[in-house]
């Protein structure tokens, strides 16, 4: 069956006109000269174009600037550094907002991204696949070989501290509905020492490793003040450099000391100074600390103790300069401390094996104080570094294990961090670790500080749905009915809203501890995707975060969804269908929402000279329309067929008559 559209009639001569460059703050094209003249002078400016931008050189920000991603097609709009630079610089004093943009794959020694010495505000803005990179330190040369004496061997230089893989910030840094995903800051591994030199009468020594460097904040380093709300970090890690191996370290006499790594703190953040965060999620980010290197031995045949490996701190945040984290969930974030170094062989003494690094504080670790508030920690793991073995003599002992501890928090100085209404659950080590406060409410599955507070449950398991977005971002762990977590938080303490902006109990029944609030009833969601009376199937609607696929009849569902105001949309913008989008106002179930495959409409532009037309549309994307033509309505011919892009553009090239009238109609097989 046909789905025939509007006429189009060719009537005259369509005169064509390219667009601007640039029109009152709009960039339409995607290359680097055009960016940096749009944003001269600062002011608003708009992106338009749908190519991905990779920028030639850095951006500096030197005038007050608003950027927002508003590509034509709905999408964000996307800037990459190319592996190759940081995008963004910002010069203290000044203000720059971002909106509605992703920024990617930018590289740095401090902010892969974005480096902020002023007033940074984003919201909407993803950052992704960014890295700051410490360069590794310089290898020592080699010792000369003498007839005498050998030379000695110089020593590695140490690594480079990195900061911020997808932001440093020194100034003000402002965030909504972000998402940070897989940035890297990796401190630079030490240089290795210099071979010994060889001599008849004495051998030279061997130079010493550099010392790894290490790393600040996976996806954000600030020093000044940070708040985040609403916004979601995943897969961000810290590294800590290794430290770099002593020259001639294989063998016994003369070898240079090997290096000691570095720490790795906040697999997402660190911060140094204050830090507000209010309904965000934390998921599998990691903090390592580096390895130390062989120490070696004396020039005396007496082996050197070998290094504590490098400590890992905060898998997800860092936080050493105090604040507050409200309504947000921390999820299997991961520490791994640095291994110590072996002891070194001696034939008088040998060594102790280095310590293992620490790993404290899998979700968070702090210093300088922090108040938690109605936060969810669960399944948070910290490993510990493993130790170093022993020389092969003497009275040398192996090293020990570092500690791995707080799975939830951990704190080693500063004021002690208060928890109220918390959930805090771990596997196999403790929730927290240092001097923590349970101010009350807070559910444990082990016996948290030792001292519970008022209504607080201990060695309990708080029977936790799955992690996932529920009615909007960002996702979380939802208590199932049963939880006895659920009405048993302090309601004086608890915010008025959770994670997702929904409304806490109150009155006879209390609030839930943690970041997300159970609801006593939901609503359904239903409708079909249809072309005349039939279903379409596999098309994606979206609630918010939430997608679903239509089924053979073209059917859609989503809920249980709580009370409130939903936008049901179609990819694209909805793009070839009726209506485009559908606002509802959830208070009961919603059965009867339909999307209907809209017909297509055609325009047309006509060259003169050439005789040659351009017919154009817009219908369903990803479908097939025919193109066909005739001189009097009665008698059609096939003229041409195309298949409609991903935003629903049709294009049809046509010979146009010399003489008469002719019409054309578009049509889908």
């Amino acid at each position: 069956m046909k789905a025939f559209s509007f006429w189009a009639l060719v009537i005259g001569l369509v005169a064509f006109r390219a667009n601007p460059l640039f029109a009152e703050g709009t960039v339409t094209n995607a290359s680097t000269a055009a960016l940096l003249q749009g944003l001269r002078g600062g002011g608003e400016v708009r992106l338009t174009f749908t190519d991905t931008l990779t920028l030639e050189t850095p951006i500096l920000i030197a005038a007050d600037t608003t950027l927002i991603g508003a590509s034509t097609n709905g999408r964000a709009v996307t800037l990459s550094g190319g592996s190759k630079l940081r995008l963004f610089q910002v010069l203290p004093g000044i203000s720059f907002e971002m909106r509605n943009c992703i920024l990617r794959d930018g590289l740095s020694t401090n902010g892969g991204a974005i480096f902020n010495e002023g007033v940074l505000v984003l919201q909407g803005v993803t950052i992704q696949s960014c890295k700051a990179t410490g360069p590794a330190g310089t290898a020592g040369a080699d010792g000369e070989d003498n007839f005498g004496v050998g030379g000695d061997g110089e020593d590695g230089t140490s690594g480079t501290p990195a900061a911020g893989g997808a932001i440093y910030s020194t100034g003000h840094l402002s965030i909504t509905q972000c998402t940070f995903n897989a940035n890297v800051a990796t401190g630079g591994d030490g240089g290795a020492g210099g071979a010994r030199g060889n001599g008849a009468f004495r051998l030279g020594r061997g130079g010493s490793g550099g010392q790894g460097a290490p790393a600040h904040g996976g996806a954000i380093a600030s020093t000044g003040t940070l708040v985040i709300e609403a916004s979601e970090f995943t897969n961000n890690s810290a590294d800590g450099g290794n430290g770099g191996s002593g020259g001639s370290e294989a063998d016994v006499i003369g070898a240079g000391r090997g290096g000691v790594g570095a720490f790795g703190a906040g697999g997402a953040i660190q911060s140094t100074g204050t830090l507000l965060i209010l309904r965000s999620s934390f998921a599998t980010n990691l903090a390592t600390g580096g390895n130390s290197a062989l120490p070696g031995a004396t020039f005396e045949n007496i082996g050197r103790d070998g290094d504590r490996g490098g400590g890992a701190y905060g898998g997800a945040i860092a936080s050493w300069g105090g604040g507050g984290i409200i309504n947000s969930t921390f999820f299997t974030n991961l520490l791994i401390g640095g291994n110590g170094a072996n002891g070194a062989v001696g034939t008088f003494v040998a060594g102790d094996g280095g310590d293992g690094g620490d790993a404290l504080g899998a979700a968070i670790h702090a210093r300088g104080g922090l108040g938690v508030t109605n936060v969810t920690f669960a399944w948070n793991s910290a490993t510990n570094g493993v130790p170093g073995t022993a020389g092969n003599s003497g009275f040398a002992e192996d090293g020990s294990p570092g500690r791995a501890a707080g799975s939830a928090l951990a704190t080693d100085s500063g004021p002690a961090p208060i928890l109220v209404n918390c959930v805090l659950a771990a596997r196999t080590i403790p929730t927290l670790f240092g001097a923590v406060v349970d101010a009350g409410h807070n559910l444990f599955t082990d016996t948290g500080t030792g001292t519970k507070g008022p209504g607080s449950i201990l060695s309990t398991q708080p029977d936790l749905g799955e992690y996932k977005v529920w009615d909007q971002r960002p996702p979380g762990l939802l208590p199932n009915a049963g939880s006895p977590a659920v009405d048993a938080a302090d309601p004086v303490a608890a915010p008025i809203y959770d994670q997702r902006g929904v409304e806490r109990k109150s009155g006879g029944l209390g609030p839930d501890i943690g970041a997300l609030e159970t609801s006593a009833s939901g609503y359904l969601v239903r409708g079909r995707v249809m072309r005349g009376n039939v279903g379409v199937a596999g098309i994606t609607v979206s609630i918010g975060e939430l997608t679903d696929l239509t089924d053979a009849n073209g059917t859609f569902e989503f809920g249980p969804l709580l009370q409130g105001f939903y936008t049901v949309t179609l990819p694209n913008g909805g793009v070839g269908y009726v209506p485009r989008l559908h606002q509802i106002a959830l208070t009961a179930d919603v059965t009867d929402l339909v999307f209907l495959v809209q017909a297509p409409t055609l325009s047309i532009a006509v060259n003169r000279e050439t005789r040659r037309g351009i017919v154009t549309g817009e219908g369903e994307p990803g479908v097939t329309y025919r193109l066909e033509g005739s001189p009097d309505l009665g008698a059609w011919s096939d003229e041409a067929s195309t298949i409609a892009g991903a935003q629903g553009a049709i294009v049809f090239e046509v010979a146009i008559p010399e003489s008469g009238t002719r019409y054309y109609r578009v049509s889908n097989p």
